[in-house]
């Protein structure tokens, strides 16, 4: 067996089933050796932020690592900005990336970059196979990487003579280290705040929004009282119906501000402290009030799951208590006449499947009108962690091939949408159960909004030439046939019902330009 097939060999006895690839000529014994396998599913993008964004959205949803194949250093600087949301949100994720052999590096090719080095700004480890013989034991140390920390990304740099070389040696299936721990001592220092009856609040993260997590910081909340907040852009939250009902922080750090004015005491599980996403002029870079104390229960590294069930005991939470479910309430339909994205977001939560998984990137569209799902049907969220926007497409699409039997719901502006619009090609090729929402507004109303914040003032024009996206206006319709998607357009509320409710009772990827 030669170094690639070797390399294959060692993921799949690592439970890896699938791979994001945008491959080169430094790649293709990689791609013969996957190809060949027929145990890892290949998946083709168009450009390497879809590659990259589509293994972050695999690998928050499954909760293990896919891999993404990328051609050399460029290849990896094209798909930096998903991976920098990717590490942002603790996804675990492994990059391949090949590179020219060490008797070529010399002749400063034209493609030859510092690997390393650029890897280093989006990677919690990287790691370089010297050798043949060391291959097998360099990919399963990059594995063992990805699950460390509840999350990390992972680079594993291959010259092409290690893959086409033969006399490779399989090495064996590395066990997953244990998660970091609480000292009982600082959940004691958290139950002895519970018992001054202070106003209190959990700022949970991580895995603290999932599953065991969120159900114990539920029964914590209704045995105390104790408000539960997220992040404004967590990495993923289960929530709606028979969910623990957590607040999501505002994104302006005014408002969040006068959220937590009345708490006395901030919580963090698995959380940092809140701050500004943005400095401005004569503002505050943290969104704390100066009355409210901070006591971290768990650092995103540690177990907070495990640490809230340690505190449940010494609070003496019992386990039959059920903690605080969100009861179904499906928001009142908006009245007919023309869409706004509050009368977009009322109709989505009204025909919301059960078990949807939202890949929210609406940012000024729909951050406002983020409460009227708190109570529909149970549902994922997953959030731009990172900040930088052109994710939420292609994180879709790891999505819906981690979990194929549900329904994947992807709301995206259309500036943030033109960055990995290529993202449709795979969809289409895929035959992914995805439903794409783009609010079209013609114009980045995200920085209107931030210039005001900055209190930028600039002459009044109907069309801003670096914030509107018309002249010519972009098609949606015609780019998304054009990559295979059947799409539709929305102009009113009716219009808008319609087209939503036959999307959601389909199987197939479905475009709504929804004109806002």
């Amino acid at each position: 067996m030669n170094g690639a097939e070797i390399l294959v060999k060692t993921l799949i006895d690592n439970n890896v089933e699938v791979c994001f690839a945008n491959p080169g000529p430094s790649e293709i014994h990689l791609v013969a050796a996957i190809k060949n396998s027929e145990k890892i599913r290949p998946v083709l993008a168009l450009v390497e932020g879809v590659a990259t964004g589509a293994a972050d959205g695999y690998g928050r949803m499954a909760g293990k690592p896919a891999i993404t194949m990328l051609h050399l250093g460029v290849g990896l600087m094209n798909g930096s900005t998903n991976l920098h949301n990717a590490k942002r949100a603790k996804t675990p994720l492994l990059n391949i990336v090949g590179d020219h052999p060490d008797t070529h590096l010399h002749y400063d090719a034209p493609l030859t970059t510092d690997i390393r080095a650029i890897a280093a700004h989006t990677s919690d480890c990287v790691y370089r196979v010297s050798n043949i013989r060391t291959l097998g034991s360099d990919t399963a140390r990059a594995l063992q990487a990805t699950a460390e920390n509840n999350g990390q990304v992972a680079t594993l740099i291959l010259p092409a003579n290690v893959a086409w070389e033969e006399g490779a040696v399989p090495a064996s299936t590395l066990p997953k280290k244990q998660k970091a721990q609480v000292d009982e001592q600082i959940v004691k220092q958290v139950r002895d705040a519970f018992k001054k009856r202070t106003r209190i609040a959990l700022l949970l993260r991580d895995e603290a929004l999932k599953d065991n997590g969120l159900r114990r910081a539920g029964k914590i909340a209704e045995a105390t009282g104790a408000r539960l907040f997220s992040d404004t852009f967590y990495p993923r939250i289960q929530r709606g119906a028979g969910y623990p009902m957590v607040t999501r922080l505002p994104y302006h750090t005014e408002d969040a501000l006068a959220v937590l004015k009345e708490i006395d005491v901030l919580i963090l599980v698995g959380a940092q402290p809140p701050i500004s996403f943005f400095a401005y002029p004569g503002g505050s870079s943290s969104s704390l009030p100066a009355t409210c104390k901070v006591i971290t229960l768990s650092h995103p590294h540690e177990d907070g799951p495990a640490a809230l069930e340690v505190l449940c005991s010494l609070l003496n939470v019992h386990e039959g208590n059920k903690g605080l479910i969100t009861k179904l309430a499906l928001p009142d339909l908006p009245k007919e006449g023309p869409l706004t994205p509050e009368g977009a977001m009322r109709i989505i939560g009204r025909l919301l499947p059960p078990q949807t998984v939202i890949c929210d990137e609406s940012i000024s569209s729909g951050l406002p009108y983020y409460a009227l799902t708190a109570a529909v049907q149970p549902h994922d969220m997953l959030q731009l962690t990172g900040g930088s926007i052109g994710c939420m497409l292609s994180a879709s699409i790891g999505a819906a091939i981690a979990c194929p039997d549900r329904k994947v719901l992807c709301l995206v502006g259309d500036g943030s949408a033109m960055y990995t619009i290529q993202a449709l090609w795979t969809m289409a090729r895929e035959n992914l159960d995805i439903t794409i929402v783009v609010y079209s507004n013609r114009n980045y109303a995200f920085l209107e909004q931030e210039m005001e914040l900055m209190h930028v003032v600039t002459k009044k024009v109907k069309k801003p030439p670096m914030l509107y996206l018309g002249d010519p206006d972009l098609n949606w319709i015609k780019l998304s046939q054009s990559m295979g998607i059947e799409a539709a357009q929305a102009e009113t509320t009716k219009e808008f019902y319609a087209l939503f409710k036959t999307a959601m009772s389909g199987k197939r990827p479905f475009l709504i330009e929804a004109m806002i």
